[in-house]
C-alpha cells in the first residue's frame, strides 16, 4: 500500500433524497472506511433515515456525514463543489439529471451507475466513473492511497467540449435555480 496523498476524500450528494438515488449503497460503502478517510456532504431534503439508515446514523452521531436538510441556493452548491472530489449519483433508475453537467462545469467527476442516460453522459475515467457497489469501494480506496486520477481541468475541458447543456447549466447556476 502506497503513501496517502490526501487526508480525506470529499464526496457530495446533491438533490432530493428518494428511494432510487442509491444512498443505501453509499451508506454500506462508507461503513467499510474509517471516519477520517471520507467525508460526505448531503445537500437535499427528504427522508434520509428511510433510504439509508447508515448515513442517517452517521449524521446523528456527528461522524463523517454532513446533511443540509433544506433547499440550498446556487452559491451554497458551488461552494461545496469547489471542495468536493466527487459528486455521487449512483441511482438505480434515471430518466435525466442536470447533476452531471453542474458538477463537470466545476471540474468535479461524477460517480454513476451503468444506466442508459448516465453511460452516455459519463466517459469513464474522463469526466466521472461508471461503477457498481464493489468498484465504488475500490475507487475510493485507490483515491485514498494514490490521490485523484482525473484533474479538474480535464473534467472542465471535457465538459466544454462535449457538454451539450453547457449554456443551460450556466443559466441555471447564474439564476440561482440549483
Amino acid at each position: 500500500v502506497g503513501k496517502r496523498s490526501r487526508a480525506k476524500v470529499e464526496l457530495l450528494f446533491f438533490g432530493g433524497i428518494t428511494s432510487y438515488k442509491g444512498l443505501d449503497i453509499l451508506g454500506r460503502v462508507l461503513e467499510k472506511f474509517s471516519d477520517n478517510d471520507i467525508h460526505l456532504t448531503i445537500m437535499g431534503r427528504g427522508a434520509l433515515e428511510k433510504y439509508s439508515e447508515h448515513l442517517y446514523q452517521r449524521v446523528e452521531q456527528g461522524k463523517n456525514v454532513t446533511w443540509i436538510n433544506k433547499f440550498v441556493d446556487a452559491k451554497e452548491v458551488v461552494a461545496q463543489l469547489h471542495v468536493s472530489d466527487f459528486m455521487y449519483a449512483m441511482y438505480s433508475s434515471v430518466t435525466a439529471t442536470s447533476q452531471i453537467d453542474i458538477a463537470n462545469a466545476f471540474g468535479v467527476p461524477v460517480l454513476v451507475t451503468d444506466l442508459p442516460f448516465f453511460n452516455k453522459k459519463i466517459k469513464h475515467g474522463c469526466n466521472g466513473y461508471i461503477l457498481n457497489e464493489q468498484s465504488l469501494y475500490d475507487l475510493l480506496q485507490e483515491s485514498l492511497v494514490c490521490g485523484l486520477k482525473i484533474p479538474r481541468e480535464d473534467v472542465i475541458a471535457h465538459y466544454n467540449q462535449a457538454g451539450v447543456n453547457k449554456s443551460c447549466v450556466e443559466s441555471i447556476i447564474r439564476d440561482g435555480i440549483v
